[in-house]
């Protein structure tokens, strides 16, 4: 993370489902100052859901380590600054366990989860970043493009009194927590089948082709998860030259009867040769 931080004011919150059966997990289940956030559930909800645990000074090595993993664990942990008590976070990040729509329907917040928490921090307005934020001084996250602190609200946004939780999103902000959802899946999907094969771009041009190809697929009404994850490759692979051309979609219609995918990663073949 980007700050060492003192025990105390410092925490760290670690998605369980992500770390589970590695041996960070295993390091922080046997803590005696561990939080479980979901132990009210029942146990098995307790070892997959948040774990809540004050900073120490092996606690931020290993935040540190996840951080710099490279694959999906970096995710797995954020920094919480929080000049409350112990028991006041808890409770707060608690009540952050759901989100809300209009007619009372709840849906569970991954709140460990640092893309999960960047999603749903971006379709908030300015009071509900407020009532996310709490009693936190900041919270950093681990994005695609690195940390990222989440700041109180200044100003006329100031916090509900009390914060009004768990957080009720209208339809426009699920419908653009979504599209950012399925932009974050398609991108980790790329990401496993490049497998280290070359691809052109830095990750915030990914983001950019992966919206595109969404967009675009969506058009075509291709839904079929293989056909998205290839031609998401096929566009990394070309820097997005493939974008809506006419022989690339004929290739898709044909692969969406087949579901032959070679033809569609001849694209990306031809566009290295002839960039050679």
């Amino acid at each position: 993370m980007s700050r060492t931080t003192s025990p105390s004011d410092g925490y760290f919150i670690f998605d369980a489902a992500l770390l589970h059966g590695t041996e960070p997990y295993d390091w922080l289940q046997a803590q005696p100052n561990l939080r479980r956030l979901y132990d009210d559930l029942g146990e098995q909800a307790g070892t997959v859901g948040p774990l809540l645990i004050q900073a120490t000074p092996d606690v931020i090595d290993l935040a540190q380590a996840l951080a710099g993993c490279g694959d999906a664990r970096r995710f797995a942990c954020g920094l919480l600054i929080c000049r409350s008590s112990t028991a006041v976070l808890e409770r707060h990040l608690r009540q952050l366990r759901h989100l809300a729509t209009h007619d009372d329907q709840q849906y569970y917040f991954r709140c460990a989860d640092s893309r999960a928490v960047q999603a749903v921090w971006d379709v908030l307005d300015a009071r509900q970043q407020a009532d996310m934020i709490g009693p936190l001084a900041s919270w950093e996250i681990i994005t695609r493009r690195g940390p990222v602190q989440l700041l109180p609200a200044s100003g006329s946004a100031q916090p509900s009194t009390p914060a009004a939780l768990p957080l009720v999103l209208s339809s426009m902000q699920w419908h653009n927590l979504l599209d950012a959802s399925r932009c974050g899946q398609l991108m980790e999907a790329t990401y496993d089948a490049l497998a280290g094969a070359p691809s052109q771009g830095d990750e915030w041009q990914h983001e950019q082709w992966t919206a595109q190809t969404i967009a675009w697929l969506r058009r075509l009404r291709i839904d079929s998860v293989p056909l998205q994850v290839v031609t998401n490759q096929v566009m990394w692979q070309t820097a997005g030259i493939i974008y809506l051309q006419a022989p690339y979609e004929a290739a898709l219609r044909d692969a969406k009867v087949t579901g032959r995918v070679d033809r569609l990663l001849a694209f990306s073949r031809v566009s290295r040769s002839r960039s050679s």
